[in-house]
């Protein structure tokens, strides 16, 4: 592994020439400097870009009309950032399961390049993927296997997220950086949303404590699900549990509030997610090797056999839309 001082020591049409296909990490962890870096150097053309929710308003520019001339963006999860772009055209909107991203990164998208944020390295030499791992990791195996190149942006405001990490001989490049991660503010509750969260906790969420085992929580984000929590709290249940491909301030409000033990799990205690966002830089702060929480990649969190060993699954999300035929949608 070398480390690099500036961004345009790799970020260049050397290690990145026509025909690469470059995987980028996104939500908290996207790597800011080597995307902007990306945006500005217009030598570099004619490749491809992944991205699951990039955000973090220093790489604006990577969507811009005229960088979507040189650079086909295909989007499998859109941000405020890749929306506009995706919706005149500019770009592309791939919809797929988180679930099967990981096995598409060997069978689809084959990235040559991947850009990411890390944390570390432990005393095992070994570097967390921070807060969002969904399909890095198979994409750091890929290139590792294929002669690609990984460069990895060492934030100093990342969590070091325990469950998954990768070895320092996978990552090529590592740039020193330190800004602030992006927030996800809290979306408060209004009077409806207090409502439908008082009727998802009177009827679906079950108490742990005695003989029987207690929920299992999936959240979205959103307003409901800041009800729901509210809600769980107001009911007085405990020894829940968190399955989740997002894990935002609201659930860490449950774990520190001794609502969720994760006691009926049936293989481990702690809560599983493969994407971390917080309101503040405490709530990242919150995470940073602690032991009850593990990053786990989204073939694993969002499997459907996984999700169905566990007890009393509840998944509470928010809709964007829901078409004629009663399809309902999320992410575009």
């Amino acid at each position: 592994m070398k480390t690099i001082s500036v961004p345009d020591e790799v970020i260049n049409a050397r290690t990145i020439p026509p025909g690469s296909v470059i995987y980028a990490s996104g939500n908290a962890a996207t790597p800011q400097l080597l995307l902007a870096q990306l945006a500005r150097d217009h030598s570099i053309v004619d490749i491809d870009l992944y991205t699951v929710l990039p955000l973090g308003d220093r790489i604006a520019e990577l969507y811009s009309a005229e960088r979507c001339r040189t650079i086909t963006h295909r989007v499998i999860f859109n941000s405020y950032l890749t929306r506009q772009a995706v919706n005149s055209g500019c770009a592309y909107y791939h919809p797929m399961h988180l679930s099967e991203i990981p096995k598409h990164m060997f069978q689809r998208i084959k990235p040559n390049v991947v850009l990411l944020t890390v944390s570390g390295p432990d005393h095992g030499g070994n570097y967390s993927l921070g807060t969002t791992v969904e399909g890095v990791l198979a994409a750091v195996q890929y290139a590792n296997k294929h002669g690609g190149v990984v460069i990895a942006e060492r934030n100093a405001k990342m969590p070091f997220v325990l469950g998954t990490t990768i070895p320092e001989e996978a990552i090529d490049y590592l740039l020193e950086t330190d800004y602030p991660l992006p927030l996800s503010p809290v979306h408060h509750p209004d009077d409806r949303a207090r409502r439908i969260g008082e009727i998802i906790a009177a009827l679906y969420i079950h108490d742990g404590r005695g003989e029987e085992p207690g929920s299992t929580l999936q959240y979205g984000i959103g307003e409901v699900p800041e009800a729901v929590t509210d809600a769980i709290i107001r009911k007085g249940v405990g020894d829940l549990a968190i399955h989740t491909e997002l894990l935002a301030d609201a659930m860490q409000n449950l774990i520190k509030r001794g609502v969720v033990t994760n006691r009926w799990k049936p293989h481990f205690t702690f809560a599983v997610s493969s994407i971390f966002l917080s309101e503040s830089q405490a709530g990242y702060d919150w995470l940073h090797f602690n032991s009850s929480v593990q990053s786990r990649p989204s073939d694993y969190t969002n499997s459907v056999f996984k999700i169905s060993e566990l007890p009393r699954m509840v998944a509470i999300n928010s809709a964007i839309g829901v078409d004629l035929h009663g399809n309902i949608w999320a992410d575009s």
